[in-house]
């Protein structure tokens, strides 16, 4: 079923829901490699080390609702802070390891791609 807004008056919210929270994320993310890690290269990091820093970017992003607002779910604090700090953690830690790992397999690419054919390696005969 195709629904069409005739009069082009719907307002769709959910990019704008999922984007803030992952702009945030990517820019605490940034912060706290940047502080941790200055020193270092990509190259130099670990995937288990880079998701970690990424978990704890997600732990920061996800206390912030706490200090923001006041809890009227009905739930005790803890139990919600749970609710969303661990999954936001969690998938924090996950989406940074993944973006080294695709990040290192798009730098392999390049390298492979720019080394000189075996053919034209010196005491080739052929």
């Amino acid at each position: 079923m195709e629904f069409v807004d005739p009069h082009g008056q719907i307002a769709d919210i959910w990019p704008a829901l999922f984007a803030i929270p992952a702009f945030l994320g990517g820019v605490t993310f940034s912060v706290v490699l940047g502080i941790a890690e200055r020193r270092r290269r990509f190259d130099e990091l670990s995937i288990p080390r880079f998701g970690a820093w990424g978990a704890v970017a997600g732990l920061v992003v996800g206390t912030l609702p706490f200090i923001m607002g006041s809890n009227s779910s009905g739930l005790p604090t803890w139990q919600l802070a749970l609710m969303v700090m661990v999954p936001i953690s969690v998938l924090s830690g996950v989406s940074a390891a993944g973006s080294l790992a695709i990040a290192r397999m798009a730098d392999k690419r390049e390298s492979l791609a720019a080394a000189p054919d075996t053919a034209e390696l010196p005491g080739d005969t052929t």
